[in-house]
C-alpha cells in the first residue's frame, strides 16, 4: 500500500500494487504516463495539464 500526496491541494490517493513486479511496476507506470492507468488520477492529471 502507498499514498500519493497532491502538494497543490493536500489531497491524498491511496493505492496498492500486487503481482510479480509489485510496487516497482506500479511506480514505473506512474513515471511513464503520470497516472498509472488509474482513471480518477488520470482526470486529475488532465485537469492539471489544462491549468498550465
Amino acid at each position: 500500500m502507498y499514498i500519493i500526496t497532491n502538494t497543490d491541494n493536500g489531497k491524498l490517493y491511496v493505492g496498492s500494487a500486487t503481482g510479480r513486479n509489485g510496487i516497482y511496476q506500479r511506480w514505473k507506470n506512474y513515471i511513464d504516463n503520470g497516472h498509472g492507468g488509474n482513471t480518477e488520477l488520470r482526470k486529475l492529471v488532465e485537469q492539471q495539464e489544462k491549468r498550465t
